[in-house]
């Protein structure tokens, strides 16, 4: 008896389901041809392509070249590209048409490493992904911030964008936000390890991808308050600040009255810090937390509780004096 091709879907996706499937998934394309696609479909929708020379997105392009149909089942794709492999690394961008995620990096990512260096960037035309949504960029350096913006042009919808420790050969002049000539416009912005001179030319100069409308916005060791303080901030509703291996002092600074009340729709604030003694050079950022009139949910997790070389009291003391405002207003 020949099982409905639903069925048979059905029973592929729910392997899929389990963290290492790859192996199960292998043989369920060997059982039958009514089995092969979506085995297919599953194996190729998730793609992480590790090496140490061009051979690995070199044989993958080769393998989209001769199995064309496979191309349209990527929709996550993360690679290490430089200068070696860039014509493969091109080839596979163009073929896969239906991609919704992708991330770059020179090198495997050492994500706590405070040392990663930036590669210059090899790419040497736009991403000719439509339909990409989330773009995550590690470890580069671009002549300045049109040539990286410059990337997304081919991109019709893209929502989120991630730049990790991302610099510039040459300054970009910040005077202003610039006119946007689309309307493709970004939701959520992720900085990790920026400097604050790059992050000012992100912000001030990126005229193909619109980020005046975030809703997410998530800093990570990187200079935060030059953000707040422009009209891009004023639509941001989730804000995340994480200080792990920088001094509070250099990412964290007082903001004004009059910026805090334009911070008019954030709803919820999470600090992510390393250890507690970190925590009051943060939340000075933010007052007492008063003029954040829309706040209802503030979330702080430390990484560590305590290194046991300093006393903690005074950490301690100024999270307490936030919580009674916040239980004065009724957030959580």
């Amino acid at each position: 008896m020949q099982l409905p091709q639903e069925l048979v879907n059905a029973i592929i996706d729910e392997i899929h389901a389990f963290t290492d499937s790859a192996p199960s998934l292998k043989s369920c394309a060997l059982v039958a041809r009514s089995f092969l696609g979506q085995s297919q479909k599953n194996l190729f929708a998730v793609v992480k392509l590790k090496e140490n020379s061009p051979a690995s997105s070199l044989r993958f392009s080769n393998l989209l070249s001769s199995s064309l149909h496979l191309a349209i089942h990527v929709n996550d794709l993360s690679l290490e590209c430089h200068s070696e492999n860039w014509e493969s690394v091109a080839h596979i961008l163009s073929a896969v048409s239906n991609l919704t995620r992708l991330r770059l990096t020179p090198k495997e990512k050492e994500w706590f490493s405070t040392k990663n260096v930036c590669k210059p960037a090899p790419f040497s035309e736009p991403f000719s992904t439509p339909h990409l949504r989330v773009i995550e960029m590690c470890d580069y350096e671009f002549v300045d911030a049109f040539q990286l913006q410059s990337l997304f042009s081919g991109s019709v919808r893209p929502e989120s964008l991630v730049l990790d420790n991302i610099i510039f050969s040459v300054p970009t002049r910040c005077t202003a936000v610039a006119p946007r000539d689309t309307t493709t416009a970004a939701s959520n912005l992720t900085l990790r390890h920026m400097t604050r001179s790059t992050i000012d030319a992100i912000m001030n100069s990126f005229t193909v991808l619109d980020l005046k409308e975030l809703h997410s916005l998530s800093v990570f060791d990187s200079p935060i308050n030059n953000i707040l303080r422009l009209p891009n901030a004023r639509s941001i509703r989730k804000l995340s600040i994480s200080v792990y291996f920088k001094d509070p002092v250099s990412v964290c600074a007082p903001l004004e009255p009059e910026v805090l009340v334009e911070l008019g729709r954030l709803q919820t604030l999470t600090f992510d810090i390393y250890l507690p003694v970190l925590l009051p050079g943060v939340l000075r950022t933010f007052g007492d937390l008063r003029d954040l009139k829309r706040l209802e949910t503030v979330w702080v997790v430390f990484s560590i509780w305590s290194d046991g070389t300093v006393d903690d009291e005074n950490s301690w003391r100024a999270f307490d004096g936030r919580l009674r405002v916040l239980l004065e207003k009724g957030m959580r």
